[in-house]
């Protein structure tokens, strides 16, 4: 029964996730300085660009009454303090109105809330709860709760933590050099920024720039991550593989000490904001991150998208600079890795991966145009079923592409031949273009066209390829001198969602509302990685997150006058 109620309270105390802490230096205190990952939740913008409030629901509230007059008084007695929750989420006497921190480190995984009124949180953790008194331990300012074995709660009249081992813990990797957690948890509430992750400048930037939310990813950390990991796995799998596997992380680890990247997301009118930005311990680290992406990297040129009439799916793009990747990888230790486990098998099919992979230079594109509802024959019995497929298309730009697609052809045309398809599946429509049947009712096309290398199932597009299609779209110019670029509109799986929900006409019509809301989604980087997009909310009368709400609360109603 103390292991169930443990429990709950740590269910409900995640499930508080959206609501969160106090400003911080003195928060990201507690947070370790191996942190591999941190999140930040600004809950105070983030409830007040919602403007929602669940108990405005005549149905929610109605709900809760009868949930209250039900089960026994202990029921009800939750039901109430859930109720008084979210009239004011600070009733549990921690200060979730603020900002909420978590992150996972080489060591553990943590959230980080403040602590209001430590008082009134142990009252209702005693009372509501009817947590036993003596479980909760008092020393030196701190109270703790041993929740398990991995999981620790402790707070103090500033701050609350809830601490895990990390997932490499729980999965057998490096247990034997995992610390005690009750001890670790006492130690992060008591350090000093000068302990903690904010020793780290890099990081203290990032807490500057934060926004709605905020992801902070450290190089640094992961790399300590992965050598646990891989010093375990050695211990287990003594062999050359896992030594070489090893070095090339080492060598990783090397090119990329000191840097550290971001990503931002900020709820506004008519759009969500997305940013990635790179920060740097020192500017050696800045110079050895930026002369890497230059050397990986082409700017856009973006003359894929021309065979693009319409807005796609999803569509992803990036100047590759092949030569600098193989290099790249060459100095990893990656090649002579690929060589060492499949070199002969690469000899006796004629691939040299050096003159592969350095071919490829300029473009690379992979779209998805629409998901295309299609009948197929079942496999037993005359019948046919409805199946989603993807209509898709990918291009390469190459130095030569007549090479690769000399390679490609051949050993298509030699291994159709020993299965006796071709003319039937696999069809050579001219020297450079080759057509194959995917199913009963859909048709691929792989070719060159110039020094660009496709496959594509798209009638359309491949129309376009062959004859020349200068298409005219507005999203093109947006890629040019980019070093990658995303674009798409999920409005596209509005028909075949609808499709999900033919007999329930009021389900279909809350997938057209939602559907309606959203616009076109686009993300484009630099020549530095460090990139800006943003996903647009067709309805601007209010913030883009108040919109989302309300839509979200049409649904809940919709559940529960259907019991749903």
């Amino acid at each position: 029964m103390k292991q169930t109620k443990l429990i709950l309270i740590a269910a409900i105390l995640v499930s508080t996730l959206f609501w969160s802490c106090k400003d911080s230096t003195e928060l990201t205190n507690a947070i370790p300085t191996d942190a591999v990952v941190v999140i930040h939740v600004d809950t105070k913008s983030l409830l007040t660009k919602a403007d929602y409030k669940p108990l405005d629901n005549k149905l929610i509230k109605e709900a809760f009454e009868k949930e209250k007059n039900k089960g026994s008084e202990r029921n009800k007695a939750m039901t109430e303090k859930m109720e008084e929750f979210l009239k004011n989420p600070n009733s549990s006497g921690i200060d979730l109105i603020h900002d909420c921190y978590m992150y996972v480190g080489n060591t553990s995984m943590g959230i980080i809330w403040g602590m209001k009124d430590a008082t009134k949180f142990k009252e209702v953790l005693t009372k509501t709860f009817e947590v036993p008194t003596e479980m909760i331990k008092e020393e030196d300012g701190i109270s703790t709760i041993d929740l398990s074995g991995m999981a620790k709660v402790g707070w103090t009249k500033d701050k609350i933590l809830i601490i895990t081992a990390p997932a490499s813990a729980m999965y057998g990797f490096g247990q034997g050099n995992q610390p005690d957690m009750m001890e670790l948890l006492k130690k992060q509430l008591k350090q000093t920024d000068k302990e903690s992750l904010n020793s780290n400048k890099a990081f203290t930037e990032f807490v500057k720039d934060k926004k709605d939310i905020s992801v902070f990813y450290s190089y640094n950390n992961v790399a300590g991550l992965w050598s646990g990991i891989t010093s375990q796995m050695m211990g287990y799998y003594d062999n050359q593989s896992t030594t070489d596997l090893s070095n090339m992380l080492g060598k990783f680890s090397d090119q990329f000490k000191g840097v550290n990247a971001a990503g931002f997301v900020s709820f506004e009118k008519g759009e969500i904001v997305a940013e990635n930005k790179f920060y740097y311990d020192t500017p050696e680290a800045e110079k050895r991150f930026t002369e890497l992406a230059g050397k990986l990297t082409h700017e856009l040129k973006g003359d894929h998208m021309k065979f693009l009439i319409e807005k796609p799916l999803f569509m992803a793009a990036m100047g590759i600079n092949g030569g600098g990747i193989y290099n790249y990888l060459t100095d990893l230790g990656l090649m002579q890795f690929f060589e060492n486990i499949a070199g002969s098998n690469l000899n006796e099919m004629g691939v040299d991966l050096k003159s592969l992979i350095s071919n490829v230079e300029g473009d690379i594109t992979v779209t998805i145009s629409e998901i295309k509802t299609v009948m197929k024959k079942g496999y037993y019995g005359d019948y046919e079923y409805p199946s989603s497929e993807p209509v898709f298309s990918v291009f390469a730009d190459l130095k030569d592409a007549k090479p690769t697609w000399d390679l490609i052809k051949n050993k298509v045309k030699e291994e159709a031949d020993k299965e006796k398809i071709i003319d039937s599946t696999l069809v050579e429509i001219d020297e450079n273009t080759y057509s194959f049947k995917m199913d009963e009712n859909m048709k691929g096309y792989a070719g060159i066209k110039g020094n660009t290398i496709y496959i594509t199932n798209s009638e359309a597009i491949y129309k376009n390829i062959s004859v020349a299609t200068d298409g005219k779209n507005d999203f093109a110019s947006l890629a040019q001198g980019k070093a990658s670029f995303i674009f798409g509109n999920l409005s596209l799986l509005k028909t075949p969602l609808m499709d999900e929900f033919k007999r329930d006409a009021k389900a279909q019509e809350f997938v057209a509302k939602g559907f309606d809301l959203l616009g076109d989604y686009s993300f484009a980087s630099d020549k530095n990685l460090n990139g800006k997009g943003k996903f647009v909310i067709n309805d601007n009368s209010a913030n883009s997150l108040s919109v989302i709400c309300k839509y979200i609360d049409s649904v809940i109603t919709y559940a529960i006058e259907k019991n749903l």
